[in-house]
């Protein structure tokens, strides 16, 4: 019988830290956490709501901030193309018929197969646009330029200007996946 005694005090304490708590203001950390709905989608931390200056709508302008990410309706892999929306296949930039045809936009640079750039400053900004002087250094050589991503959302493409004119307006249409 003694060995049951000894067990009494540890099961009773088990059952006080178990049993819930008279009192009905006691929260725990996990309480204070209210999950994300399904289907809704969280706040850009670069967003309008951090920088009240962004438009929410694509087209319109704002003062300038120096901002140096591309907006989340640009970042992704498009392919350059007049026709329809690319195959995943097409979208294999470092291959065959696809090189030099593939732009992948993260959130502080481009890339077009070896080429790219990153910010240096921003012009304008918008929810779907940006308009800046980007580093595009290659092999060792200094260069810049002036260019503006904008995406259209009822042909959902993206067109990059050269605003320096030395290369015509590129059109990308946005890749699978």
């Amino acid at each position: 019988m003694k060995p049951l005694l000894y067990l009494a005090p540890i099961a009773l304490a088990g059952l006080v830290a178990c049993s819930p708590s008279g009192d009905t203001n006691e929260t725990s950390a996990d309480a204070t956490v209210d999950p994300t709905p399904a289907g809704t989608i969280e706040p850009d931390p670069n967003g309008p709501a951090a920088n009240p200056g962004t438009p929410d709508a694509m087209g319109d302008t704002a003062p300038v901030s120096n901002d140096r990410t591309f907006p989340v309706a640009l970042r992704g892999k498009w392919r350059l193309t007049d026709g329809p929306a690319p195959t995943a296949a097409q979208c294999e930039g470092a291959t065959g018929d696809n090189i030099g045809k593939v732009l992948e936009i993260d959130e502080t640079r481009f890339s077009v197969f070896e080429t790219g750039g990153k910010f240096i400053e921003v012009k304008q900004r918008g929810a779907g646009m940006v308009r800046a002087i980007f580093d595009t250094t290659y092999a060792d050589t200094p260069t810049s330029a002036d260019l503006t991503f904008a995406v259209d959302p009822e042909n959902r493409t993206l067109t990059v200007t050269d605003n320096e004119g030395r290369d015509e307006a590129r059109v990308y249409r946005r890749c699978p996946g």
